[in-house]
């Protein structure tokens, strides 16, 4: 990519996988799959060298090459996303430190009831805690469904743009070898083709309804 990455840290000597790591050596495929199926397994070349250390990098990638499509196709989505990520990551943090402070009350040590007042978890008895853990580890996947759905939705709205493009522009798209930097660039003139048309549509309605005017 050519701008500095917002997600990824600097390459740890343990980390030496091939990764489809860019706009440019991934295919437009490739990354509607991964959209599709949440398997960032998908970014290595080679799966199996992939270590469980690796799996930070491998989701650092892969919020960058979500970035750059977004950022380039739908700011407003891109947002949304970003919105929802971050409250998955409020209440993974919540829950483990929840947990923590759990095992602190049930070594009957006091400070463990102020932490967990701290996350809005008032009960003083093993089973009201624990069913208020549970109630934040539900509300939890409901937040991580949101972010799969949104992906999902977008993988089948490439299918269907690619049926209006052959339809409406004759175009057909070579999904194996299209990289995801060439197809977001198709997007951006199709936006923009679109755009200029329907500009163009306004005018010549204003300019009849400017006659029609004239004429009365």
């Amino acid at each position: 990519m050519t701008s500095i990455s917002l997600f990824r840290k600097k390459d740890s000597k343990a980390f030496r996988l091939e990764l489809y790591d860019t706009p440019e050596n991934i295919s437009m495929k490739l990354f509607y799959k991964i959209l599709e199926t949440n398997n960032l397994l998908l970014l290595a070349k080679n799966q199996d060298r992939v270590k469980p250390e690796n799996h930070e990098q491998l989701n650092a990638v892969w919020l960058d090459l979500l970035d750059f499509y977004y950022r380039s196709t739908n700011k407003q989505s891109w947002e949304n996303f970003l919105r929802n990520l971050k409250a998955t990551v409020k209440i993974k943090n919540e829950i483990v430190s929840c947990t923590a402070a759990f095992e602190l009350f049930k070594l009957n040590d006091d400070i463990g009831l102020e932490y967990l007042k701290q996350f809005g978890i008032k009960s003083t008895n093993e089973e009201g805690i624990n069913a208020a853990i549970l109630a934040k580890e539900t509300k939890l996947e409901l937040t991580e469904n949101k972010l799969i759905k949104k992906e999902q939705g977008e993988a089948f709205n490439m299918y269907r743009l690619m049926a209006d493009l052959k339809v409406s522009h004759n175009l057909t798209v070579d999904v194996e070898n299209t990289c995801l930097a060439e197809w977001v660039e198709i997007l951006k003139r199709i936006a923009e083709k679109n755009r200029l048309e329907q500009e163009a549509r306004n005018n010549n309605k204003n300019k009849r309804n400017g006659r029609n005017i004239i004429s009365r």
